[in-house]
C-alpha cells in the first residue's frame, strides 16, 4: 500500500516560509517548482518522487516524514507494542573519519 503524502505536516515544517520561498529554494536545485505547485502540494497533492529528498532537505526533515506511516506499518508497530516483543531496527549509520567508515548500528525494542 502506498503511504499517503501529509499535506499538514508540510504547511506546519514550512512554518514562516512563504511558499514562494520554498519553490525559489526548490528551483535553485535544479527543480521547475512555482508557488502553485508548493499550493498543490499543500492541498493534498503528492510531490514527485524526484523531488521529495530535496523538499525534505530543505525542511530540515528525512523524506519518510512527509508521509503517514501505511496501515500495514502501523498494524505492526500496534502487534509488537501489544506482544511486549523485542525488535531490533538495524539503520546504518556510517561516518567518515580520517579515511576510514564507521558503521553503527540502532536497536530499538519494546520491553
Amino acid at each position: 500500500m502506498a503511504r499517503k503524502f501529509n499535506a499538514e505536516r508540510l504547511v506546519a515544517l514550512r512554518g514562516n516560509r512563504t511558499q514562494h520561498d520554498l519553490a525559489s529554494a526548490l528551483r535553485r536545485r535544479g527543480f521547475g517548482t512555482t508557488q502553485t505547485t508548493v499550493s498543490r502540494w499543500e492541498s493534498g497533492q503528492t510531490p514527485r518522487s524526484s523531488v521529495v529528498g530535496a523538499l525534505a532537505d530543505e525542511l530540515g526533515v528525512k523524506p519518510d516524514e512527509l508521509f503517514d506511516a501505511d496501515d500495514e506499518e502501523a498494524a505492526s508497530m500496534s502487534s509488537l507494542q501489544d506482544a511486549s516483543e523485542m525488535v531490533a531496527v538495524l539503520m546504518p549509520r556510517s561516518a567518515l573519519t580520517g579515511g576510514e567508515t564507521t558503521v553503527s548500528f540502532v536497536v530499538r525494542g519494546v520491553v
